[in-house]
């Protein structure tokens, strides 16, 4: 019973460090659009021309369906710990576990979809308004701005890594090669953990994110005044998601 709980708190880990990408995703999308925040009439259902999901149901949507599979794999767990003397009950439990692992891994890749689209339509419209004024970066983008996008896809891949582990192992079953041997699970399981989240230690989002918001208001408001039009009051980045 002990090594079932043990193994259910290890299993479910995870949802801490999904959670913070996905609320840091709309933490970027105040920082790249500094014309988000400006609707007041709709403020939770503001759009996003970066996101095809307005931006500040996005953490909300995402970690719902992180606390759904996480209770699926609860679930899965009391099955297994109380199906000691029941082989059924232990097969269901394994395939519930399986289930919620793979569930939570497909909201991921949803997640990412999302982060990528984002960032194309971002790439393209700097590219096409040449708003990179620094000359430094990437495809048009600014070196912070590149430096989100490489801490958000380095830290999907390091989850990637350790949900495939997962769905293998537990396909495999008990009796299977990785449950077996341990060495797996650290350098499959924890190591990528480790560095999914520690890619922000150094990164640090709040400081990145204030330069990118920093330059996106003095880009926006350039643009607006090389094209005649009067430059925009732009909100900050904090508050246009308090709301």
């Amino acid at each position: 019973m002990l090594y079932v709980i043990q193994s259910m708190f290890i299993v479910a880990s995870p949802s801490a460090f999904l959670a913070f990408n996905y609320m840091l995703y709309g933490r970027l999308i105040a920082a790249i659009d500094p014309q988000f925040g400006s609707d007041k009439a709709q403020p939770k259902m503001e759009k996003s021309r970066f996101s095809f999901i307005p931006p500040r149901i996005v953490g909300r949507v995402f970690i719902w369906s992180d606390i759904t599979t996480f209770m699926i794999q609860i679930a899965a767990g009391g099955m297994l710990g109380g199906g000691k003397d029941s082989p059924t009950l232990l097969k269901l439990g394994d395939k519930l576990f399986l289930i919620g692992v793979i569930a939570q891994g497909v909201c991921y890749i949803l997640f990412t979809a999302l982060l990528t689209v984002t960032l194309m339509r971002l790439v393209s419209e700097r590219q096409t308004a040449g708003l990179n004024r620094s000359g430094r970066g990437c495809m048009g983008l600014d070196q912070n701005t590149v430096k989100m996008a490489v801490g958000f896809y380095f830290s999907s891949l390091c989850i990637a890594v350790r949900s495939v582990y997962r769905v293998i192992e537990f396909a495999q079953g008990h009796n299977g090669f990785l449950v077996s041997h341990e060495v797996y699970l650290f350098f499959l399981d924890a190591v990528p953990l480790v560095l999914a989240i520690g890619v922000w230690v150094i990164l640090w989002p709040t400081t990145t994110l204030d330069r990118i918001a920093s330059e996106a208001r003095d880009g926006s408001q350039a643009y607006s005044m090389e094209s005649g039009n009067a430059p925009l009051r732009l909100p900050s980045s904090d508050s246009s998601l308090r709301n």
